[in-house]
């Protein structure tokens, strides 16, 4: 690649990057060269509904190849202050740094020293060819009574901004624009990132099917969100006519009356029985970890045994799962009825809801068997229903489902060669996910009492960059081999049927079949205890 200076190369417009480690709030629009300086041009978004303030250190640099070149000024917000973003949710401003050598083809940016500050690394200095596609799908929309949302994430359904980048589309002035190269016709999400900031569970995508041509959207505040507009497109078109039908099947929404009975349940504390309650009030106060682990079973066992919830809660629970099985099964003949992308897409969607409800996949399968497969033979959604239906499966008897995932340094690793003829555990984690932290701090003593035996414990870590999976490892000091799953790039939790879920354990004997599905620590160290013999 030649030098940045070269003629009719002066500007670089959304510059790629290896790594932005800024939590979000900061992205690159562009940077423009000139004699004096190099000139970086940010958009700053708030990160909570109530908007949040970041402050860049007078420190700040770009650190090249071979040298490192210093700030030398600002527009738009003041160095070493701490900056509010506005209530539009949106700050725009300017960094100016001494002029890059024409030698340098990447800079990083580095807010200090401070490995716990910005910085954004791998910044490419050249204007990166965008991706190409057998369909181009142009996003146009405007975004009514919403001054607080400034930017909204593009993903693939099934995707979510825990585990998946996703693309960011800033919003000006209320309105949008963003072209979606691709090759295949399928279902993806917007979603409004103060949304998601506000509730990463209960945000509501805006669904769409990308197909040739320009779609038109018209987006309303959440708490209008029915208002939401879809346009153009004979898939989208279909699409949209599919969720009126099924808006107007469900008005009111059934599942209203008996969400509000387990809210009063739980309210009235007639939810868990006490023996439950009495548990989780420990569990919710104790310090000791071996113990509040032994809590946390013993409530497990209850849970399993179907002994943590009352008679009430149990029948509302009954009444809302034979809401969704009914809604599963309309859809899946509605999949029947309309064989083709939207039908397919309907199909994968329903057929995760299913697995994830525990509710009979068969029915399910036989439709995407008979006739989405042979018609779609190359489609992505074809290789996600084989990942979906084998994960499904996954149970105690069966063998493991291989893969490779990098390291912390970024070398791929292939699990079955690290566990060829030992027995194992399998543990997926995520470092934003408490519980399977704990889960895997809890499994330390185990595997330092057994792994001079031949016990492996192989983890992954559900992440979007090396470095917070690494942070997360240092700070629990797991002391054995762990890879990372970048941006679901290897399906591996679809692979062992946990969808969105964030972790799981899977306890493996040295035949490579899987012994348990989320064991318990006694039950691995009984495991072991009984096929190891001490050396």
């Amino acid at each position: 690649m030649s030098g940045c200076y070269q003629k009719g190369n002066l500007t670089i417009y959304e510059p790629d990057v290896e790594k932005n480690e800024t939590n979000r709030i900061l992205e690159i629009s562009k940077i423009v060269f000139i004699d004096t300086a190099t000139v970086f041009y940010f958009d700053a978004y708030h990160c909570t509904n109530s908007g949040c303030w970041f402050s860049i250190a007078e420190e700040s640099v770009l650190q090249g190849s071979h040298k490192t070149y210093k700030i030398i000024g600002s527009d738009g917000i003041e160095l070493g202050k701490r900056m509010q973003v506005s209530e539009s949710g949106h700050l725009a401003f300017v960094l100016y740094f001494e002029p890059v050598d024409k030698s340098e083809k990447t800079v990083d940016f580095k807010d200090s020293d401070n490995n716990r500050d910005f910085s954004i690394t791998g910044i490419k200095l050249y204007q990166t060819p965008k991706p190409t596609g057998a369909i181009k799908c142009t996003l146009k929309g405007e975004v009514i009574d919403r001054p607080q949302s400034s930017r909204l994430m593009l993903l693939k359904e099934g995707e979510d901004l825990f585990s998946t980048k996703g693309i960011s589309i800033p919003i000006r002035n209320g309105k949008f624009e963003y072209v979606l190269n691709c090759n295949h016709e399928e279902f993806y999400q917007l979603i409004f990132y103060d949304e998601w900031m506000q509730s990463p569970k209960r945000w509501r995508p805006v669904m769409f099917i990308s197909e040739q041509g320009v779609i038109n959207f018209t987006l309303h505040p959440e708490g209008q969100h029915k208002m939401n507009r879809v346009e153009n497109g004979k898939l989208n078109n279909e699409y949209q006519d599919f969720i009126i039908e099924e808006a107007n099947i469900n008005t009111p929404s059934p599942y209203d009356k008996f969400h509000a009975i387990i809210n009063q349940l739980r309210t009235d504390g007639k939810y868990y029985t006490s023996e439950a309650q009495s548990l989780l009030n420990q569990i919710s106060v104790i310090a000791d970890n071996n113990k509040r682990r032994a809590l946390s079973e013993q409530y497990q066992k209850l849970s399993n045994e179907g002994f943590d919830i009352t008679p009430a809660a149990k029948e509302a629970i009954a009444s809302i799962d034979s809401i969704r099985r009914a809604t599963q099964l309309r859809r899946l003949q509605y999949t029947r009825e309309h064989p083709n992308i939207v039908g397919y897409s309907i199909l994968v969607s329903e057929t995760r809801d299913v697995i994830n409800s525990k509710n009979d996949i068969s029915l399910f399968s036989d439709v995407y068997q008979t006739i989405f497969a042979p018609k779609y033979p190359d489609h992505p959604y074809t290789a996600k229903m084989i990942d979906l239906l084998i994960g499904s499966s996954l149970k105690s008897g069966i063998p493991f489902i291989d893969f490779t995932a990098v390291d912390l340094t970024g070398k791929q690793v292939t699990l079955s060669e690290q566990i060829a003829g030992k027995p194992a555990v399998l543990h997926l984690w995520a470092s934003w996910c408490g519980p399977c932290r704990q889960k895997g701090k809890d499994l330390i003593p185990v595997y330092e009492e057994f792994c001079d035996k031949g016990f492996v414990v192989i983890g992954v870590a559900r992440e979007k960059s090396i470095s917070t999976a690494e942070a997360a490892v240092k700070s629990d000091k797991y002391p054995w081999e762990n890879l990372v799953e970048i941006d679901d790039v290897e399906q591996i939790w679809n692979k062992y049927g946990l969808g969105n879920i964030a972790g799981g354990n899977f306890l493996i004997d040295e035949n490579g079949i899987i012994v348990a599905v989320s064991p318990s620590i006694d039950e691995i160290r009984d495991f072991l205890v009984k096929y190891i013999t001490p050396k």
